[in-house]
């Protein structure tokens, strides 16, 4: 007979003293009126949650977390609309300054700011809305905030410089996510942000617009790592002044309109940096100040109608003997400078050479493996806004395209083919980043759909009388009638052109039909923009109910002969 055997299970209840569980204070409830009260009354993981409306005054401004690891968030920091109605407003001024919040001195501690909106802060050094300094061993994660119309001002004594008008990060590590820095200004460096010293930063689907300073309106990287992803950094003016001083005056020329980077190891990936300025200055779009051991890698990156009054208008870099940087997959189109519209190198401390730039689309050329130098096709580019005033260049603004490519576009499938993304990498819409089996150049990644394209005549004669042309494009199974857009006109390249006519019908047996599309296009104007004779790649690309589009290609031939007199061939007879 077997014995039974009984298991026993113990508990081990443990007291709530010896693991204190998280709490949340709400702000404002009694007896926390303030969110600095709230942030008193909290212990490290403790979250302090902040109700919509307008925080200011003593206690909701100059905050301090106190070396406190803890959380201070709005009610949900996922809906912008809460974000914008939870406001700190520091009514700093210069004869009264205050900033948002203040982290000095505080060691290992692991602080959150997530969905507030911080403005009007005003400070006479660094940080306009969040002031970080001397924080090593720490991590501050600032996500979903808006940083609007913050200022960092020059101190009163030489050499006090006024730095990171929205944020400023000395030592330490700072991880932002998912915030909008816009229309923050600093007398001397990083309208919107600036980062120096040890700081290591992260910076994630980010927007950094509007932002003003001498020295890198939009971000100042001064010597610290700095890692950019799928961030937009658009319309920041890197401004010029004129200083009256005997011993440091002169015109202090704006660098570095979009950002600055100053030696140390730095990523930018995934980017667009379009309508930045400097306005007598170098670098519209990024300066690139490493001089010394420096690197920075740029990859996937757009760089789109930036402004340089000297050099570089989309990028300016000074390079010496130690440098390790290169720069893969981007497009540098339609900037503006004196010299080096595109991009501009010089070096610096002798032996320098120019960082390699490889597989991308830079227009008016580049030496590097895979490079070309075409119109990228962008959906809709940016254009300029004089807002009324065309004689005020600070008034005048990048009007924000789409820089998605359309499938005519050269840069598709034609970047860097050993490229391998990071785990988890997407392009700036947060699609995988490898969409055909290879890179695209620029921000974006373009998935569309492949059909099958015949164009009929094969052989175009420019005398020949005929006066149209015709495509027939065949969708994939599973592509129906219906899913077409067929208020849309399918276009047909070189030259974007609209069709004269355009029929779509479904052919085939029931459960296996395929959807056919017939164009009709203007023989002269397919002439007009193929000036060469020979072999010619056309396009003609449409789109689906959802925005996807889907592209056909084929080869054609073009010849310029006169036709044969008939009367004179039948005589040969």
């Amino acid at each position: 007979m077997k014995k039974k055997i009984y298991l026993s299970l113990v508990v081990l209840l443990v007291t709530s003293s010896s693991i204190p569980a998280a709490i949340i204070i709400e702000v404002p409830s009694a007896p926390y009126s303030t969110i600095q009260a709230g942030i008193d009354a909290a212990a490290s993981g403790d979250t302090v949650l902040i109700h919509p409306g307008t925080y200011t005054g003593d206690g909701n401004r100059d905050i301090d977390f106190n070396g406190k690891s803890i959380t201070v968030r709005s009610k949900n920091p996922s809906d912008p609309c809460v974000v914008a109605a939870t406001i700190i407003d520091c009514k700093g001024t210069q004869a009264d300054p205050h900033r948002g919040f203040n982290f000095s001195n505080n060691q290992d501690c692991n602080a959150v700011i997530d969905g507030l909106t911080i403005i009007n802060g005003c400070v006479s050094d660094g940080g306009g809305a969040i002031g970080c300094r001397n924080n090593q061993q720490s991590t501050l994660l600032i996500s979903n905030c808006n940083i609007n119309n913050n200022t960092a001002l020059e101190g009163t004594g030489r050499g006090e410089f006024g730095y990171g008008g929205g944020i400023s990060i000395i030592d330490g590590i700072c991880l932002l996510n998912n915030c909008t820095i816009t229309a923050n200004s600093a007398d001397d460096y990083g309208g919107g942000i600036f980062s120096e010293g040890s700081a290591d930063i992260t910076i994630s689907n980010c927007k950094i617009t509007k932002n003003q300073a001498i020295h890198g309106a939009g971000f100042f990287v001064g010597g610290s790592a700095a890692k950019i992803t799928n961030c937009r950094i658009s319309n920041n003016t890197a401004i010029s002044v004129f200083i009256d001083d005997p011993i440091a005056g002169g015109l202090i020329r704006g660098r570095g309109g979009g950002i600055i980077f100053s030696d140390g190891i730095n990523v930018m990936n995934n980017c667009i940096i379009t309508g930045n300025k400097a306005q007598d200055g170098d670098g519209g779009g990024i300066f690139d100040s490493s001089d010394f051991q420096t690197n920075l890698i740029m990859n996937n990156c757009t760089i789109y109608a930036n402004v340089a009054g000297r050099r570089g208008g989309g990028v300016y870099g000074t390079y010496g003997t130690q440098h390790y940087s290169s720069m893969n997959n981007i497009i540098v189109w339609d900037n503006e400078a004196l010299y080096g519209q595109g991009m501009y190198f010089i070096r610096a401390g002798g032996d320098g050479t120019t960082p390699p730039v490889n597989y991308s689309n830079i227009q008016g050329g580049w030496p590097g493996v895979g490079n070309i130098d075409t119109d990228p096709c962008f959906v809709q580019p940016g254009i300029w806004d004089t807002n009324g005033t065309p004689e005020d260049v600070n008034d005048v603004i990048l009007l924000q395209g789409d820089y998605h490519l359309l499938p005519a576009s050269l840069c598709i499938d034609t970047g860097d083919p050993c490229y391998v993304p990071a785990t988890n990498e997407t392009d700036l819409d947060g699609s995988p980043r490898i969409a055909n089996g290879r890179i695209d150049m620029g921000a974006y990644e373009s998935d569309y759909i492949k059909a099958r394209l015949w164009f009929f005549p094969r052989t175009i004669n420019r005398r020949s009388r005929m006066r149209k042309v015709m495509a027939w494009i065949r969708l994939p199974e599973g592509v129906t009638k219906d899913r077409i857009a067929q208020d849309t006109p399918l276009l047909l390249y070189p030259g974007r052109l609209e069709p004269i006519n355009q029929y779509i019908f479904e052919h085939g047996r029931k459960g296996r039909k395929r959807t056919s599309i017939f164009i009709l296009y203007d023989k002269a104007e397919l002439l007009t923009v193929v000036s060469d004779n020979g072999l010619v790649e056309v396009k003609v690309i449409g789109s689906l109910n959802t925005g996807q589009n889907f592209c056909g290609s084929d080869a054609i031939t073009i010849l310029e002969r006169q036709q044969p007199n008939q009367w004179r061939l039948l005589k040969n007879k």
